[in-house]
């Protein structure tokens, strides 16, 4: 007879799996569309902070979950979980978005970070007793809880289609269930895991699912969730408001012949009517050149401005690419189809919804022009809000590809703000010197207007007619010439432009390195050696570095944590933690839990984005491979279940050997590896990325359930103790591994999981030996 117990804690965890993984997902959208694009950061660290959390609770006050009230108390667990998930996203959804980052900013932002972890803390609880009590079956027990985190990523991903707010109610009623579950799990008064079990929470548990079932309904019927403000941008003028997968679109009313579009308030794009005349930009005089007639590609279309400035210039032939479908089909073809003159639809141009540089990777054929739009507000860029954004198009190799499908007399225009045009000089002269030029300063020459500078890159030097025309249009528009062959304007672009790849030792404050694939972060300036004083510098963390304040932020509240929850509690009970026998294999222990939370996570971050890079599309490349990675970590742990505990430390030392050398060959050669492999047919490249985080993840999911099986033989709460070091480790080895891809890279990231493999390798001690009698 099949044990309920068993079944409601397998089915239990692993839709507790689900909801932590998914909910995370939907706050990571929340908080990039009501508080700003580097907030989101927070919400990526939330549950790994909740599993921290949970089992330092669990390991200081073991009597909460224990054997007679196990299944009562998780589901009582498994209710607030859900109750606390629908609260923080209706507080997320009416939080006062902070315009800076001072002492009340950072109260405000404290404030909502310490309710949205709640859930995840009583996720981590649950799954610190789980393991607690049905250690035996932890291999089992850690591929349900990876199951359900790898289908929690697939999930969310189709519940965002719904919209943030309600994709996190659906996640609400999953949590509801587990509840259930879990009730139903306490009917079974003498089953393997709480062997005197008393029966409870039943109509508890009924009543929240009941509850978030009529909130999802209630939605539906007249729509209560509903962001109340938002930065940089007035609701109240609004026209349009949807939630994306990408983004909250937002379409003011329009003024003067113009509505803005934004997109999380971080980026705006101007709707142009029919019957107004395109302002005149520097980044049409490439329309000047006799040689510009010819197929014209806009990259992050958006709007359509860039799109009607091609066809007011007599372009036949414009293909607009934009990654977000809402604005491309519910905006652009729905909302504002007759407003914008049905400019989508005309027979001149062709939209294609989706990613610019997986699009151009994917083209044999060669564009005259191709068009890189500005979309992002200089409200967020000049306050640091997009440090933390990886962009791939704005790195040496993306250029370099765009560069390539250029036809010989081609020409690359990207619009940026003034203040960032030096360091798109050294990336474009790198990206000129990637496609084989000796000299970038021929091919380039630049304007700017208002604010904003474009750059012409052309794929074979100007003619000296063409410089002339180009001067000419300048002049004639009154816009301001900022670079040319003959005339750099300032001592240091000509430096930048001649030794792009030395652009760092020109500037003491400034970061002008052109990113790379490795390190794409192009909106990121500051210097590995002024890192310091940067952040000691509050004043300008608060006024000009948000991403990077935001970063430290996780760090900090990690680090408390970990003090108040776990190594304060633990130095206060170190003789139990650290008896006289087998003296310091506790403490081991636990190092090598904090070990394996700190190669997971960083693992997780640097696989990811170097693998985007092979596959393409940002968020279905990253879903897909964080989904291989957690399900290839549940079978991993199938895999050593019948491993016994004599046996488990030399089991896990040899497997985290393995992937420590693994780890260093995908940091050595995985990035070239994938621009080799670029060109391979979609499905080829899948199975390479899958290939990848399935051997990876194989290796990396047998740990956590050895790391169990030995913990148990040393007595029941270290279980809990490692669980609470494995998720405090592994939120502050992410904003670390972050801090470290922004100076070094994503394969020195892989770098430091290697080391944190070997290090759980060498210090995992054996399991207790059993005791006679």
């Amino acid at each position: 007879m099949v044990s309920r117990q068993r079944v409601a804690m397998y089915g239990g965890l692993g839709l507790v799996a689900f909801g932590s993984v998914s909910l995370s997902v939907v706050l990571t959208r929340l908080y990039s569309a009501a508080l700003g694009h580097h907030l989101a950061f927070l919400a990526v660290s939330l549950a790994l902070f909740g599993v921290g959390l949970g089992g330092g609770v669990v390991a200081i006050a073991p009597g909460l979950l224990r054997q007679g009230v196990l299944f009562r108390r998780m589901s009582i667990l498994a209710g607030l979980m859900a109750a606390t998930a629908v609260v923080t996203i209706i507080k997320t959804m009416v939080a006062k978005p902070p315009q800076t980052l001072d002492t009340r900013g950072l109260m405000s932002v404290a404030g909502l970070y310490a309710i949205s972890a709640l859930p995840f803390t009583f996720a981590g609880m649950m799954v610190a007793g789980a393991l607690r009590y049905a250690r035996r079956d932890a291999p089992r027990l850690y591929f349900a809880d990876m199951a359900g985190a790898a289908l929690g990523g697939v999930g969310a991903l189709l519940l965002l289609r719904l919209g943030a707010p309600r994709a996190g109610l659906v996640v609400a009623i999953s949590l509801a269930l587990a509840g259930v579950m879990f009730a139903i799990g306490s009917l079974e008064k003498s089953g393997p895991y709480s062997p005197a079990e008393s029966p409870g929470s039943g109509w508890s548990s009924a009543a929240i699912l009941a509850s978030t079932l009529a909130l999802f309904a209630g939605d539906y019927g007249e729509q209560w969730l509903a962001v109340k403000q938002l930065r940089f941008v007035n609701l109240d003028r609004a026209q349009f408001v949807k939630w994306g997968e990408l983004a909250l679109i937002t379409v003011d009313r329009p003024v003067a012949g113009m509505a803005w579009m934004r997109m999380d308030a971080s980026a705006a794009t101007a709707v142009l009517s029919a019957k107004t005349q395109v302002p005149k930009h520097p980044a049409e005089m490439v329309y000047a050149l006799p040689s510009s007639k010819g197929p014209t590609l806009v990259i992050g279309a958006g709007g359509g401005r860039e799109v009607r400035a091609a066809l007011g210039a007599g372009q036949t032939e414009v293909v607009a690419v934009e990654i977000n479908r809402t604005i491309a089909h519910d905006v652009m073809l729905g909302k504002l189809l007759d407003y914008s003159g049905g400019l989508y639809a005309k027979p001149e141009v062709r939209l294609v919804v989706g990613d610019g540089r997986s699009f151009v990777r994917g083209e044999t054929r060669k564009y005259r022009n191709i068009v890189l739009s500005l979309v992002d507000t200089w409200s967020a860029s000049s306050v640091g809000g997009l440090s933390l954004s990886e962009d791939g198009l704005y790195t040496i190799e993306a250029f370099r590809e765009m560069l390539d499908h250029l036809d010989d007399d081609g020409v690359l225009v990207v619009n940026r703000w003034d203040a960032e045009l030096d360091r798109l000089l050294a990336l474009a002269a790198a990206g000129l010197h990637a496609s084989g030029a000796a000299d970038a300063r021929p091919h380039l020459f630049a304007c700017s207007h208002t604010g904003t500078t474009a750059l012409l890159i052309a794929k074979s030097p100007f003619a000296a007619g063409s410089l002339e025309l180009l001067r000419e249009h300048c002049e004639r528009y009154g816009f301001v010439e900022a670079f040319t062959p003959d005339d750099p304007v300032t001592p240091l672009r000509a430096a930048i432009v001649a030794e792009p790849l030395s652009a760092h030792r020109q500037v003491k404050d400034r970061d002008l390195s052109p990113p790379t694939d490795d390190r794409p972060f192009f909106f990121y300036t500051v210097p590995p050696r002024e890192l310091w004083h940067v952040l000691k510098d509050r004043p300008k963390l608060a006024k000009e570095q948000h991403g990077l304040l935001t970063v430290v932020l996780v760090l900090g509240v990690s680090a408390v944590a970990s003090l108040l929850f776990l190594l304060l509690p633990a130095a206060l009970r170190s003789r139990e933690l650290v008896r006289a026998e087998g003296r310091g294999a506790r403490a081991r222990v636990l190092l090598y839990f904090g070990a394996i939370g700190v190669g997971f996570s960083v693992v997780e971050m640097g696989l990811a984005q170097v693998l985007t890079m092979l596959l393409g599309h940002p968020l279905y490349a990253l879903s897909a491979v964080l989904t291989s990675l957690l399900f290839a970590a549940g079978i991993g742990s199938l895999l050593v279940r019948s491993v016994p505990a004599a046996l488990a430390n030399l089991a896990a030392a040899r497997r985290a050997q393995l992937l420590a050398i693994a780890l260093v060959v995908c940091a050595v050669g995985l990035l070239p590896a994938t621009t080799a492999l670029v060109g391979l047919p979609f499905a080829a490249r899948a199975f390479v990325a899958i290939a990848v985080c399935s051997l990876l993840g194989v290796l990396m999911g047998a740990l956590a359930p050895l790391g169990v099986l030995i913990a148990s033989t040393r007595g029941g709460t270290l279980v809990a103790w490692g669980w609470g070091m494995n998720g405090f480790f592994g939120v502050t080895a992410t904003a670390l591994a972050m801090l470290l891809a922004m100076h070094v890279g994503y394969s020195f990231v892989l770098f430091v999981g290697a080391l944190a493999y070997f290090v759980a390798s060498a210090i995992v001690p054996p399991a207790a030996a059993p005791r006679a009698g």
